[in-house]
């Protein structure tokens, strides 16, 4: 790899990651993007937490798009009762 100079014959910093490319990067859902706090019992932030280390839902994100929208196996599957 070649590397390029600048007008004084210093190297150019070369990017690290490849720089901005079309289809880099993390796909991003359709829809809104809405910051929002919750409060819930510390004995529910404990399962959800579970249901993440346990790779049952990626992430707390994920956990609240199913139990809005999931359908209602997947629901019942994730909630406590």
């Amino acid at each position: 790899m070649v590397q390029k100079r600048d007008a004084q014959g210093r190297f150019l910093k070369q990017p690290k990651n490849g720089g901005l490319r079309p289809g880099a990067g993390r796909p991003s859902l359709d829809g809104y993007r809405r910051v929002v706090g919750i409060k819930l019992p510390e004995e529910q932030w404990r399962h959800i937490d579970y249901l993440v280390a346990s790779r049952k839902v990626d992430s707390v994100a994920e956990y609240f798009r199913i139990i809005a929208d999931g359908d209602d196996d997947r629901r019942r599957e994730l909630l406590i009762f």
